[in-house]
């Protein structure tokens, strides 16, 4: 899971090629654009095209191949660019169907923070709730549904919680970013409650 914990962002940079995509001929005062279109994923072609990611994609007609990860991709670009309405529209789409735990939870994580950006409070705390349950009970942990967990339990104002996971991956991690990942975000959370003592030892313990 992605702390970003992060998410799925549909825009694929085309590969690169000895082939320019602009040339300039000495005969043109404006560069002609290369007719050459760069391979790219159907789906994130289909919103690029909506031109400011319009509620048309949802209509009846125009049926994905592989719908929730569709509208899982339409959701995240609609809140990536703020039009949090369509990104509700585009979660709760796939939350009527998707019922694999993780995937529910990440869905209903990136609702809740959409409920947020319209500052509807009551809601994005019922469903960043919802969401904490279900990574809760996953029978395997990665680091990843850890920073998410830990990301959770302090919007949820369970700060204690936080620490205890920044805590142990910190000191359990196999992995040397993510201990001091971890490292960092409980100094940092640590310098938020002013507990000056204990940043001090947490910074001779990071050197």
């Amino acid at each position: 899971m992605v702390i970003s914990v992060v998410g799925w962002y549909i825009f694929i940079r085309p590969g690169q090629s000895n082939q320019p995509l602009v040339s300039l001929p000495t005969n043109a005062d404006k560069p002609v654009v290369s007719t050459v279109e760069p391979k790219v994923n159907p789906i994130a072609h289909q919103i690029a095209q909506s031109k400011g990611f319009h509620h048309e994609l949802l209509n009846e007609d125009f049926v994905p191949a592989q719908p929730v990860h569709y509208f899982c991709d339409l959701g995240r670009t609609h809140l990536k660019h703020k039009n949090y309405s369509e990104a509700i529209k585009a979660f709760n789409q796939v939350l009527e169907t998707e019922k694999e735990p993780h995937h529910r939870a990440d869905i209903l994580y990136d609702l809740g923070r959409t409920y947020l950006g319209i500052s509807n409070q009551s809601k994005s705390q019922t469903t960043l709730q919802d969401a904490l349950q279900l990574y809760e009970a996953l029978p395997e942990k990665t680091d990843a549904v850890s920073f998410r967990l830990a990301e959770l339990y302090l919007a949820l104002g369970k700060s204690e919680s936080t620490e205890k996971i920044y805590r142990q991956l910190a000191q359990e991690s196999t992995s040397i970013q993510v201990k001091s990942t971890a490292k960092k975000l409980l100094i940092n959370l640590l310098i938020q409650q002013d507990r000056l003592d204990e940043i001090k030892i947490e910074e001779k313990n990071k050197k």
